[in-house]
């Protein structure tokens, strides 16, 4: 008879399901970790099915999943969560409610007529401690606001001390002075004309230019220049919840001037921008009531007090996440220190290493043209001059010096040798566009959060594109990828150009050469070459994964969820948050951690360079430590070695406990070894804290610790005689050893109305791992 199938009770955080396949690689046979596409599917949730097997048997279905990928405004939750990926694909009007995390204020945000998502309402942040983790702030700033008076904006407080103040109304927020708004990296009063470079916006926005504002009135209709009339677009008549879609609803809030609090309050604007104008001056937006008059180009005293609205920062070279990127697509980011646009090509992350991406670097992102730094003036750069690197803006510091031609070329043969030129003109100006650059300046010339591609990783690319012969040549060479005959230059002048390619590596081959990607017409390759040669550059980023982010960059008191690099498996991460009371807002000792809210699988799945079942070979490079751990099976083949040299796992258990099963357990050895590189097991004595934190040894902490967002489940144990407790108890090794005896190791228990953490066990049982990092 004709039935429905079930409805799908599975969950997968960041996936939304897509139906069901025979077979675990889908359809299409390219479905790697049940991520795959609607061509994938062979039933829908709760399709009508007939006849599924012939004469009776056990069929088995596996969802299909496809990743959720943020494309709107209304899917956001945090200021910080926003990038310009998500802007872009809004629609004008667009409106949501989102949290600052620095102080949990709320705030719309709507992508306005000029295309830009803006703040509309104004920010109100003051007296924080702010860093850059949660900041539009430089790395290394952190500042305190002081609390602050009328009397603070006055030309007696001109300097560049941030000051700042909130206003009694709610809806005119804080007001900032020039130094403030800009987070310390605009010049104060009479202090310089530097204008602000960082903001004191959320991380991912920034304080408008006084372009922006001319560009939001143009887009209104208007000239974008100082006018009157016509300013109820701006006006505080649409502050609140009525203003049209596409309009900023900015306040009529006044400003804060020597001891006059408010001043013009309920009647004028003022709104910084991020644009110097002199040393005492600063382009700001000042609109009123009195005569309708707007000056988006206004110049005022940077002591003033005056209102912000931040708006989201273009992606750049040096602000992108590579996961914004959809895969398989180009996009095109500009390099903040010379304004010069690149196309960013993302491999897929889906399919089989090798055919639909080189091998490792599953959704990476490549630069997909030669980078020119040095080539044009804009920005801190200026065409033919040296390089000042520093890490605000690049992948190291350092200076570089240029090189007009061939007489003035080094040939220092050491990798501390920083010396660029620009490219070939005569008769070669096909390639004269970019720079070339010493084996030394290659490896800090990347935009920061870049880096050059490793020896490996172009033999992985090389791979890729075909192989040893005319055909790869031919692919490297074409769309996405776009690598040119730019040949090489040394101090005997230009060689090769319009018939070689050579791109430094960033891999040493000894003191005096350094590995790169050469091709020709007929051959792909690595190679090596002198150091002080000036070849090509592209850089790579690679997507963010356990292995590669830092817990401190995650949001506190919140799930995020980032793959394991090894085999590609997504888990959920719980910062814990860094202010309160410890003991009460998070466990003594653990301010900040990051803890997996999922166990380990490790082995459980084909993804990556890991086969599921497989015995599993870990490097330093993306696990914690080196070592084999040998897969088992079954009874039969579990070892009963009790060491902690005893490397061993097996996959979770199938009959009855299939809830149990997407996991691996690990001998203590193994688990010692087997978390992301990064991480590790948490000590004994961090799991005393998680327990007493969770409520204690009883009923009240053994069900806190099983709730969202923590999660731990009743995996049980395996040894030589099979499984034991699974649904009914957990155990997670922790890393401390039991009296050095190397018998025995301390993990955490928990069951219905227990959780403690002195339970001994034996090294050689199979047991789940949950790490964590600070």
């Amino acid at each position: 008879e004709t039935t429905a199938l079930s409805q799908n009770a599975y969950t997968r955080a960041g996936y939304n399901f897509l139906g069901w396949s025979t077979s675990s690689t889908g359809k299409t046979g390219t479905v790697v970790n049940g991520i795959g596409t609607a061509a994938d599917v062979d039933y829908a949730d709760e399709a009508s099915v007939l006849n599924l097997v012939s004469g009776g048997g056990i069929v088995t279905l596996y969802a299909i999943w496809e990743e959720i990928i943020p494309t709107r405004i209304s899917e956001m939750t945090t200021m910080q969560q926003m990038n310009s990926a998500i802007c872009a694909n809004s629609s004008i009007g667009e409106n949501k409610v989102v949290t600052d995390v620095r102080d949990n204020s709320t705030y719309r945000i709507n992508k306005l007529k000029d295309g830009n998502c803006w703040m509309v309402e104004n920010l109100r942040i003051t007296n924080k401690v702010l860093d850059s983790t949660t900041s539009d702030l430089a790395d290394g700033t952190t500042f305190t606001v002081p609390a602050s008076t009328k009397q603070a904006f006055t030309e007696s407080f001109a300097g560049v001390t941030p000051r700042m103040a909130l206003s009694d109304n709610t809806s005119y927020g804080g007001y900032y002075n020039f130094t403030a708004a800009t987070a310390g990296t605009g010049n104060g009063y009479n202090q310089g004309t530097t204008s602000g470079t960082y903001s004191i916006c959320p991380k991912g926005w920034t304080l408008p230019t006084k372009d922006n504002f001319v560009s939001l009135d143009k887009a209104f209709g208007y000239s974008g220049e100082n006018r009157t009339g016509g300013t109820a677009q701006w006006n505080a008549s649409y502050a609140n919840t009525n203003y049209p879609a596409g309009y900023p609803g900015m306040a009529l809030a006044g400003r804060y001037y020597s001891d006059y609090p408010n001043l013009y309050s309920g009647q004028s604007a003022a709104y910084w921008s991020s644009t110097t104008a002199s040393t005492t001056h600063a382009y700001y937006l000042d609109f009123g009531t009195g005569s309708t008059y707007l000056y988006p180009q206004n110049q005022v005293s940077k002591f003033l007090g005056a209102s912000v609205r931040c708006i989201v920062k273009p992606d750049t070279m040096q602000n992108l996440n590579c996961n914004t990127i959809n895969t398989g697509t180009t996009v095109t980011l500009k390099d903040t220190r010379d304004e010069q646009d690149y196309t960013v090509y993302r491999f897929p992350n889906a399919g089989t290493a090798g055919t639909n991406y080189p091998t490792s670097m599953a959704g990476y992102c490549l630069m997909t043209k030669d980078l020119s730094l040095g080539y044009v003036t804009g920005g801190s750069t200026t065409a033919g001059g040296n390089l000042s690197l520093t890490t605000d803006t690049s992948a190291a510091a350092g200076t570089i010096t240029a090189r007009p031609n061939g007489s003035g070329w080094s040939s220092t043969n050491s990798d501390d040798n920083l010396q660029y030129m620009n490219g070939p003109q005569s008769g070669q100006e096909t390639y004269s566009s970019h720079s070339y650059y010493s084996y030394g300046a290659a490896q800090k010339v990347c935009p920061k959060g870049w880096r050059l591609p490793t020896k490996a990783e172009y033999d992985n690319i090389a791979t890729f594109m075909g192989g040893n012969n005319s055909t790869d040549s031919s692919e490297i060479r074409s769309a996405p990828y776009n690598f040119v005959y730019g040949g090489f230059f040394y101090s005997g002048g230009w060689y090769k150009v319009g018939s070689y390619g050579r791109y430094w590596s960033s891999t040493q081959y000894d003191s005096s050469y350094g590995y790169n990607l050469r091709f020709n017409s007929s051959s792909l390759y690595t190679d090596s070459n002198d150091k002080y040669v000036g070849e090509s550059v592209r850089c790579i980023m690679e997507p963010p994964t356990m292995q590669n982010t830092a817990c401190s960059s995650l949001p506190e008191g919140q799930t995020s969820t980032l793959p394991d690099a090894r085999d590609n498996q997504d888990y959920t991460i719980y910062r814990f948050p860094t202010t309160g009371t410890a003991g009460t807002n998070y466990p003594t000792g653990m301010a900040g951690y990051c803890l997996m809210t999922k166990d380990l699988s490790l082995g459980y799945v084909t993804g990556g360079s890991i086969t599921k079942g497989a015995n599993l070979t870990l490097t330093t490079d993306s696990s914690a430590s080196s070592g084999t751990i040998t897969a088992r099976t079954g009874t039969s083949d579990w070892s009963t070695t009790n060491s902690d040299g005893n490397l061993q796992y097996i996959n979770g258990p199938q009959s009855g406990q299939e809830a149990y099963s997407s996991h691996s357990y690990y001998s203590y050895g193994a688990a010692q070894k087997v978390c992301p590189k990064g991480w590790r097991l948490p000590t004994k004595a961090e799991y005393d804290n998680i327990r007493t934190f969770m409520g204690g040894d009883n009923s009240t902490g053994s069900s806190t610790i099983r709730t969202n967002p923590y999660n731990f489940v009743y995996g049980g144990f395996f040894y030589s005689g099979g499984w034991y407790v699974v649904g009914s108890e957990g155990v997670y090794w922790s890393s401390t050893q039991y009296e050095n005896n190397n018998q025995n190791g301390y993990n955490l228990y928990l069951a219905p109305s227990r959780l403690y953490t002195d339970g001994v066990d034996n090294m050689n049982r199979g047991k789940s791992v949950r790490c964590v990092t600070n």
